[in-house]
C-alpha cells in the first residue's frame, strides 16, 4: 500500500497551505477524525512542464495543496545521442524543485523515439531495451520521488501510433502489437525491481475507462506484467462512474488478479465554468469510494481544448474548480476513504468520509445533518444552514450522525436511476420485435447494445439508433413503474450536431402520449399521466430519415403530481 509514504509527503507539502482556523485536524498521524489512511485517494494535478509552461506555475501547485504531479520527460529529450542519456534542460527544474519539497512525481513515458523502429511503435528487442534504459535514467534522476511511471498515453487512440503501425489489428499471430506492449510493460517492471526500485510501473493508459480494449491487454498477460492500471476517465458527468469501474473490476477477475488502478487523468470539458467544482467533487468521491489509489486532475492551469477544467488561468487567476480541489485536500480526503450509505431513495447519494464528513447529491429531498452541522457547497463556500437541499451539485457536510431524509417528489430519473432494478435497455427491429440489450465493451467507454444492432447503442445519458426511417433499429429507455402513481414527465432531448434529426416518442404500453423530431435541443413535458404497478414508460428513439449521424443525449425525470419535475438537461461528451 501507498498510503504512509503519500501521507507524509503531502503533509509537509500541505502544512504550507493550510490557512490559520482551517477545517482539517490531525494529518497523518493526529487526532480523528482527519487521519490520512492507507487507502485514502491521492488527488494530484497534471502539469505540462515539458511543454514549455513557465517553472512560475509550480507556486500555483504549491497553492492548491497538490501533494503528487503529473508530467513528462519525453524520450527524444533524454537519449538525444543514440546510446546516451542525459536529464537536463529547464523542464526539469520545476520537477527537481517539487521532489525537494516532498512531493510525488507520476510520469508519462511514450514509447516512441526516431532513433528506433523508424520512429514507430517498438517491436525490435534493441528499441525495447532502449525504452527500458530511459526509464532506468528517469529513475536514477529522480529516485524515490518518481512514484510511477505510466507507459505511454491513451494508447487506444489510433493516432496515438503507440500500439498499432499502419494496416496491423492486434490479431495476426506472428505480429501482434499488444503483445509486444504488454512485453515492454513487464521488461520495464523487471527492469526496476532488479534496480531495488519502488517506482510503480502503470499498464493500459487508456482514454477513457477502455474495458474492451482493456481486456485484449489483460488476455496477454498485463494483470502479470504492471504494478497498476491507468485510466482517463473523462465523463461529461461524474454519476456512473462507480458503475464502469466495477464492471472494469468484474472483467480484471475475469482475467487473474485485479490491478490497482490509477486514474491518471481526470476531468472534462464544461459548458459553464461552474460545473468543473461540482464535478470534480463527485468524480474524486467516486474514485475514492471504489478504491482508486491515485486520480490526477487535468489540468492544473487551464487548456484550451477542455473548457473550464483548470485549477488556474494561464496568468494565475483562481478558477471555480479551485475550490473544490482544496476542499477535497483539507477536508475529505484526510478522513479516509468514503463509504456509500444506502437510503430509502435510489435517487440520492450519500456518501461518508471518515466518522463525520459527507458528501450528497439527488433528483430531489433534503438531508437534516442536525445541530451544530457545517454545510458547504463544492467549492467550499459556507452554506448557512443544516440541511441540504439535493440537486445535482453536491453538498458537503461536517456532522457526526447520519443524516435523515425528508424525501422529494422525484420518483425516478434516468441518470442517477441508470441499471437499476426499475429501468431497462431494449432495441426494437424493423418488424416490431424487441431485443435486451447488454453491457458491450469496446475501444472507448463501456455502453449498451448487441454487436448485431451496431452501431445501434445507449448509455447513462446518451445512445443513437441505426439504420433508416423505413427500415431502423430504435433504442428504448425503459421505465417500469413500481408502484400506481399519477406522475408528470420530463424529457430532455438534444442530438448530435450534424445529424439529420431524431424521431422520439413516449409512450405508455401501447398508447403514445408524444412525437417529435428532435433536430437540436428540446423538451416535452407532459402531465397527470396514470401509472398502474408494472407499467411501462418508453422513450423510443429512431432514425429519422437517413443513416447519418443519428446520435442523441437523454434526461428522463418523473415525479408525483401535482410536482413537475425540473432538471439539466445531459452535459456535452468530454474531450481529452
Amino acid at each position: 500500500m501507498i498510503g504512509a509514504r503519500w501521507c507524509r509527503a503531502s503533509t509537509r507539502w500541505l502544512a504550507a497551505v493550510l490557512v490559520p482556523g482551517a477545517f482539517i485536524a490531525g494529518g497523518c498521524g493526529g487526532a480523528a477524525p482527519a487521519r490520512t489512511t492507507a487507502t485514502t485517494l491521492v488527488l494530484g494535478a497534471q502539469t505540462h512542464f515539458s511543454q514549455g509552461w513557465p517553472a512560475a506555475h509550480l507556486d500555483l501547485a504549491r497553492a492548491a495543496g497538490a501533494p503528487a504531479l503529473r508530467d513528462a520527460v519525453p524520450w527524444s529529450r533524454v537519449e538525444r545521442v543514440r546510446g546516451r542519456y542525459v536529464l537536463d534542460g529547464p523542464a526539469l527544474a520545476p520537477l527537481d524543485r517539487f521532489c525537494r519539497r516532498g512531493g510525488g512525481l507520476l510520469l508519462t513515458t511514450v514509447p516512441l523515439h526516431p532513433f528506433y523502429d523508424g520512429g514507430l511503435a517498438l517491436r525490435s528487442a534493441e528499441a525495447k531495451a532502449a525504452f527500458v534504459r530511459y526509464v532506468l535514467a528517469l529513475q536514477a534522476h529522480f529516485g524515490p520521488c518518481l512514484i510511477a511511471i505510466e507507459v505511454g498515453n491513451e494508447i487506444n487512440a489510433p493516432r496515438s501510433r503507440q500500439i498499432y503501425r499502419r494496416g496491423e489489428t492486434g490479431g495476426d499471430e506472428q505480429s501482434d502489437p499488444l503483445r509486444d506492449y504488454v512485453e515492454l510493460v513487464r521488461a520495464t517492471r523487471d527492469a526496476l525491481r532488479a534496480r531495488g526500485a519502488s517506482t510503480r510501473v502503470l499498464g493500459g493508459s487508456s482514454n477513457t475507462i477502455a474495458t474492451g480494449f482493456l481486456e485484449s491487454l489483460f488476455a496477454r498477460g498485463l494483470l502479470d506484467a504492471a504494478d497498476g492500471l491507468a485510466v482517463h476517465p473523462y465523463r461529461p458527468q461524474a454519476d456512473n462512474l462507480d458503475t464502469e469501474l466495477s464492471h472494469l473490476q468484474d472483467v480484471m477477475k475475469r482475467h487473474g488478479r485485479p490491478l490497482p488502478i490509477w486514474a491518471s487523468e481526470f476531468g472534462g470539458a464544461y459548458r459553464a465554468r461552474e460545473s468543473a467544482a461540482p464535478q470534480l467533487v463527485k468524480t474524486a468521491t467516486l474514485l475514492a469510494a471504489a478504491r482508486v489509489e491515485a486520480a490526477y486532475w487535468y489540468a492544473l492551469v487551464e487548456q484550451g481544448w477542455l473548457h473550464d477544467s483548470g485549477l488556474y488561468t494561464t496568468k494565475g487567476m483562481q478558477k471555480p474548480a479551485l475550490g473544490a480541489f482544496r476542499l477535497l485536500q483539507r477536508v475529505l480526503l484526510p478522513r479516509g476513504a468514503p463509504e456509500r450509505v444506502e437510503l430509502a431513495d435510489a435517487n440520492v447519494r450519500l456518501y461518508r468520509f471518515g466518522r463525520d464528513g459527507w458528501v450528497a447529491w439527488g433528483a430531489s429531498g433534503r438531508l437534516d445533518f442536525g445541530a451544530g452541522a457545517r454545510l458547504f457547497d463544492a467549492q467550499g463556500k459556507p452554506i448557512a444552514r443544516n440541511t441540504a437541499i439535493l440537486t445535482d451539485e453536491p453538498v458537503i457536510a461536517l456532522a457526526p450522525r447520519v443524516p435523515t431524509l425528508a424525501p422529494g417528489p422525484v420518483v425516478a430519473d434516468s441518470l442517477l436511476g441508470y441499471g437499476g432494478a426499475d429501468w431497462r435497455y431494449l432495441a426494437r427491429l424493423p418488424d416490431g420485435s424487441q431485443r435486451e440489450l447488454h453491457w458491450i465493451d469496446g475501444r472507448w467507454t463501456s455502453r449498451r447494445g448487441d454487436p448485431a444492432l451496431a452501431p445501434l447503442w445507449v448509455a447513462d445519458g446518451a445512445g443513437a439508433p441505426a439504420g433508416r426511417a423505413a427500415d431502423g433499429r430504435s433504442v428504448i429507455v425503459r421505465y417500469q413503474a413500481p408502484r400506481a402513481a399519477s406522475v408528470a414527465v420530463a424529457l430532455c432531448l438534444e442530438t448530435r450536431a450534424g445529424g439529420d434529426g431524431v424521431a422520439i416518442a413516449l409512450r405508455q404500453g401501447a398508447r403514445e402520449l408524444a412525437s417529435t423530431i428532435v433536430t437540436g435541443p428540446g423538451r416535452i413535458t407532459l402531465r397527470a399521466v396514470p401509472l398502474a404497478a408494472g407499467d411501462h414508460l418508453d422513450l423510443i428513439a429512431g432514425p429519422d430519415a437517413g443513416p447519418g449521424s443519428n446520435g442523441f443525449r437523454y434526461r428522463i425525470r418523473i415525479a408525483a403530481e401535482p410536482h413537475v419535475p425540473s432538471m439539466r438537461c445531459p452535459a456535452r461528451a468530454a474531450q481529452s
